[in-house]
C-alpha cells in the first residue's frame, strides 16, 4: 500500500469535501476489481464485499466497502 500511496497519493479527489471514503481506497479496490476482471462500478463494488476481509489487511475501510455509486463519482 505503500507504493499505492506514494504513486497516487497527490492525485485530487474530485468528489465533495464530505465524502466518507478515502479517495486511495476506492482506487486500489478499484484497480484490484479490474485486474480481477471488473468491468462495471457495481461489479467494483461486487468485488469489494466479496474481498472485504483480505482487503481490510491492508485498508482502514472505516465506512465499509464503496458503493457503485461512489466508484461512479470517482
Amino acid at each position: 500500500m505503500q507504493k499505492f500511496r506514494k504513486a497516487f497519493g497527490r492525485l485530487p479527489d474530485p468528489r465533495a469535501t464530505n465524502a466518507k471514503h478515502e479517495l486511495l481506497e476506492v482506487l486500489f479496490i478499484a484497480l484490484a476489481a479490474v485486474l480481477c476482471g471488473a468491468s462495471s462500478c457495481a461489479e467494483m463494488e461486487e468485488f469489494g464485499r466479496s474481498k472485504e476481509e483480505l482487503l481490510r489487511l491492508l485498508l482502514r475501510l472505516e465506512h465499509g466497502i464503496p458503493s457503485h455509486d461512489t466508484f461512479s463519482r470517482v
